[in-house]
């Protein structure tokens, strides 16, 4: 059973929803001067009424005027039965059918219409008056919706309505979503004498307690703050729960830094986006807007201005990309109305699908739509992997991911073996498959480019990827690998073999042989003499054996693998038996120079067999 229970009002203006809220709960909703003045409400009215159970229900009372009309989105998304109503004398109005357009877009499910007025018309009107309103209904799906006529001066109809209202409290569902985060779109902001900041809204999801650290998102910034005081129905509380109206006193935030249409929530819940994927359905089939239409999109208690772009509806029809010119702060699931930018009329509503979309390129339709047919199949698992695959390129943040997700599915991934967690981020299995391909597929190009090559830079295949990873994401990444050996700084190809060519083999050959003529002392590989055809193939024959370690590259001098090891040996030797050795040691030990002793000790220190101690290298 719900806790709680909110009843909202639709319809014309002067049609009476005022007058009738009253009636029903001998509270005014009206609260402004100029209201009262006018007889008008110009910004939502709220009140409450007391059920016969002793439940408190709020009532809102949205505008029924064409400038404030807009404000009937600010807590409709909470509205639990709606009252459309209609005057006796006056019926169905242009208002009363773009209202109810509305309240259809965000699935209001328990509709009741009440014409007002009733004492104002004969029998035979109020007859006919049913009759209307009645097929007005059933024309927009409601026909099993109940109808009672009242008057607010002779109190006609309002008993029978009054047990309507708590007849539909009893039979309503408990939320299955009460578990979800706390999140409240602002309707009012002002600045109250010994309390300091304080907004008003309807709690949309979760609940809220007094001491609560919140996070403030402005489609400019996001202010941590916290909850000083609650207040529900002007009674001081300690918390509040979905669908309760509720005024909340502030502290760490001004009010002139708030909005209305800005949204209080759980710290980190949400993720600002200017793009959305969405469902859409015309108010009017006769009326239909163009590719880029500039529109008026309301969102909770915000009003944004955006453009419309249609996606194909091959697979999946009554699709549409809202751009929008501000960021906004919704999750999967919200819904929206959309109207014309100017003159203002109303064209559409939905659901928002994808709230952190991607913007929509004709050459990726296929994945796009596809992403979309997951996310309204109602797998909200296989929605996460899609969401997180899509608009998220395959990694996220854990923060990032518990956005688009849950704890539950993060961890329902981690068992299926869909998602692993690297540095800290939460990835797609299916993104790490597709980056080792891809690592593959850079080395390929490099062998293919340098056919003798066995070890590709690390550095530069991570450059080459399409995604910008980290370096620690990407080494994590290779370790996932079976096949890519991490040589350090270079990358090889687990089997990858190479064999020389005759012309090859034999320039392999002669150039190791002109580099043992002096094995501590090599010759310059620059006096290295080559027929014209072995020139094009020494760079690659140079590179396969500095790769197969044939030759030891030592401060750009090219010594033979066999010539550092002799040395190794005898270096090693002479501090067993002489003690440590310094430079010149070395030199008259190898018959060499300085210029050739020091890389060839460098190197040693290096794979560990030597270490400098003063002038003078000792073993290990």
């Amino acid at each position: 059973m719900h806790d709680n229970f909110i009843i909202g009002t639709a319809g014309h203006i002067d049609h009476g929803k005022t007058t009738l809220i009253q009636a029903l709960t001998g509270n005014q909703g009206d609260r402004l001067k100029e209201e009262k003045a006018r007889g008008i409400t110009i910004d939502l009215g709220f009140t409450h009424m007391v059920l016969d159970n002793g439940v408190v229900a709020g009532i809102i009372d949205v505008p029924g005027h064409e400038r404030f009309l807009k404000n009937m989105l600010s807590g409709a998304t909470s509205i639990s039965i709606v009252l459309l109503v209609i005057a006796a004398d006056e019926g169905i109005m242009p208002q009363t059918v773009e209202h109810f357009s509305i309240l259809r877009f965000l699935e209001m499910k328990r509709v009741a219409a009440v014409i007002t007025k009733a004492d104002k018309v004969d029998e035979e009107k109020l007859s006919e008056r049913k009759s209307e309103v009645s097929e007005f209904l059933a024309r927009q799906g409601y026909g099993d919706s109940e109808t009672f006529a009242v008057s607010s001066v002779t109190g006609q109809g309002l008993k029978e309505l009054k047990k309507w209202i708590n007849d539909s409290y009893m039979s309503l569902e408990s939320d299955e979503h009460q578990d979800k985060p706390f999140r409240l779109n602002i309707d009012r902001v002002f600045n109250s004498k010994g309390f300091g900041t304080v907004v008003t809204g309807t709690v949309m999801d979760g609940s809220v307690k007094q001491g609560d650290a919140l996070d403030l998102y402005t489609p400019s910034e996001i202010l941590s703050v916290k909850v000083r005081g609650i207040q529900v129905h002007g009674v001081e509380c300690t918390s509040a729960s979905k669908g309760i109206r509720c005024a909340i006193n502030l502290a760490r935030v001004e009010a002139h830094r708030i909005r209305r249409g800005d949204t209080l929530a759980r710290q980190g819940l949400l993720a600002g986006s200017s793009i959305l994927d969405c469902t859409f359905r015309l108010a009017d089939e006769n009326v239909k807007p163009k590719e880029r239409d500039r529109v008026r999109v309301y969102l909770g208690t915000r009003e944004i201005l955006g453009r419309l772009h249609f996606l194909p509806e091959e697979n999946h029809p009554g699709m549409i990309q809202l751009r929008l010119e501000e960021t906004a702060y919704v999750l999967r699931g919200d819904r929206y109305v959309a109207r014309s930018y100017s003159p203002m009329h109303l064209i559409g509503g939905g659901e928002i699908i994808d709230p952190d979309a991607r913007k929509f390129k004709a050459s990726k339709s296929l994945e796009h739509m596809n992403h979309l047919g997951k996310m309204t199949s109602g797998d909200s698992y296989e929605a996460f992997l899609s969401t997180l695959e899509t608009s998220h390129e395959g990694i996220a943040d854990r923060s990032d991911a518990l956005k688009i997700g849950s704890e539950r599915l993060i961890d329902e991934g981690m068992e299926k073996r869909d998602l692993v967690e690297i540095e800290g981020k939460i990835a797609a299995s299916s993104f790490v498959r597709r980056i080792l391909d891809e690592i593959r597929i850079v080395m390929d190009e490099f062998f293919t480019r340098n056919p003798l090559g066995i070890n590709v830079g690390k550095e530069e295949v991570r450059l080459r990827l399409g995604i910008r990873l980290d370096r620690k994401v990407f080494q994590a990444i290779l370790k996932l690998s079976e096949d890519i050996s991490d040589n350090g700084d270079s990358l090889s190809l687990a089997g990858r073999t190479i064999a020389l060519d005759d012309s090859q083999a034999a320039l392999a050959r002669r150039i190791m042989s002109f580099l043992g003529e002096a094995q501590f002392a090599p010759p310059d590989l620059k006096a290295f003499v080559m027929i014209p055809k072995e020139k094009q193939i020494f760079e690659p024959v140079m590179s396969y054996l500095i790769e197969n370690k044939e030759i030891l590259l030592l401060d750009g001098i090219a010594f033979t693998s066999a010539a550092a090891e002799a040395a190794k040996n005898l270096i090693a030797e002479r501090i067993l038996t002489g003690g440590p050795v310094g430079i010149a040691d070395i030199r008259e030990l190898l018959g060499t120079s300085r210029k050739y002793a020091v890389p060839l000790l460098e190197h040693l220190d290096s794979i560990g067999v030597t270490r400098r101690s003063g002038d003078k290298r000792v073993l290990i």
